[in-house]
Order: structure tokens, then sequence, then C-alpha cells
């Protein structure tokens, strides 16, 4: 059964893009990429589904584009990729608004199980409509 959401992929273009798109396609999601924080930003409003976002862009740095994606009222679950593993990047990010932070290299596998899981996150507690008027 496909699982009918999207994933905004944010990357300069390296191969871990091409294998990480296929791996979220693979897995019945839908997959669109971007190279530029710019290209992001001009989308306007879209409503991904989540957000995967590579700290190294060629127009800006991740958490520029985390900071600016926030500020609009982005409210879609943002993954972050970087290759840093200090713990405080980590915890610079995840603290900016950022939902979960993988480094490199990972495992395509657990790339979509942190994508499931953050969509999950983002939907399973929803608050209940109220039928009342």
């Amino acid at each position: 059964m496909a699982i009918e959401y999207g994933v905004l992929f944010v990357a300069e273009g390296d191969p871990t893009e091409g294998v990480a798109c296929r791996s979220i396609r693979a897995a019945g999601m839908l997959c669109t990429s971007l190279d530029t924080g710019l290209k992001v930003l001009k989308l306007g409003h879209h409503s991904w589904d989540c957000i995967v976002l590579d700290t190294t862009l060629p127009d800006m740095t991740g958490l520029d584009l985390l900071l600016r994606l926030r500020n609009k009222r982005v409210r879609a679950p943002i993954l972050i990729l970087s290759g840093d593993a200090r713990i405080e990047t980590k915890v610079e990010y995840l603290e900016y608004g950022a939902d979960a932070y993988l480094t490199k290299p990972f495992h395509p596998d657990e790339l979509c199980a942190l994508i499931k899981a953050l969509h999950r996150r983002a939907t399973q507690y929803l608050p209940a409509q109220s039928a009342v008027a």
C-alpha cells in the first residue's frame, strides 16, 4: 500500500541525494529534490509532509534555511542531514527548530524510518475536531 505523503529533499546535488530520493520513493513516498535554499523559499507556502535538509547548500547554510522556514511558520517536520557529528551542532539545530538530526553516512532505511516516524508524530496526535459549532 502506497504512503501518500511528500518529502522535500534539499541538498546540493551530491550522491546522497540520488540514493536518498530513490529510497524514499521505494518506500512509497513522493520525493521532490531542490538544490538551493532560494528555490525552497521561492516555492511559497507549499505544504510538504516532511523536509529533509542538508546543512551544506551553495547559497546559504542549512541553519539559515531552517530559521527562515520556521519564521515563515512552516510546520512540516524538518530532518537535518549533516556530516558534522558534534553534539554542539546537533543541539543547535534541534534548538532552532529541527525535529531530528541524522549524521552522514547513514543507511537509507534509517532515513526512511525517521521520515515515517516524524510524519506519524506530526499527524497522529492532531486534536479531534469539535462537533460543537
